[in-house]
């Protein structure tokens, strides 16, 4: 059962190049944190003082989450917000297209196997057929 949903995951994630969305994702959410730190850190008010802090807070706003514990005040902070606010609900999308095209995928080629032997016991029989008129 394990391997069977390890496979599975496998699939999912290398279906349609997942992988490379999630690996874009991953570098612009860690450019992003840098790119909010610079912004924020010497910033009178700002709740965003290392590297940990400005990455916490771009995962949880990539992920819609957005706990508030921390957050920019600066323009340019917020600026990096709305990206990683983008790319948060286009990642979504893509996950949610990606699985649902991996499972409809799926159901077709197994129609489709199904039709190609039903395909190849015509054909038998056809060759059969002309083979006795012969």
């Amino acid at each position: 059962v394990l391997a069977n949903a390890l496979r599975r995951a496998m699939g999912v994630m290398t279906h349609q190049g997942l992988h490379f969305v999630l690996l874009a994702v991953v570098l612009i959410v860690f450019a992003c944190a840098g790119l909010a730190l610079s912004f924020e850190i010497h910033t009178a008010g700002s709740n965003i003082h290392n590297f940990s802090d400005a990455l916490w807070w771009a995962i949880s706003t990539v992920t819609t989450v957005g706990y508030g514990d921390r957050f920019p005040v600066t323009a340019g902070g917020r600026g990096v917000a709305v990206v990683l606010m983008l790319v948060g609900v286009g990642l979504i999308g893509v996950l949610t297209a990606t699985v649902a095209s991996y499972f409809v995928e799926k159901q077709a080629d197994e129609g489709n196997a199904d039709l190609v032997e039903r395909l190849d016991r015509m054909e038998a029989m056809l060759a059969k057929l002309t083979a006795e008129d012969e």
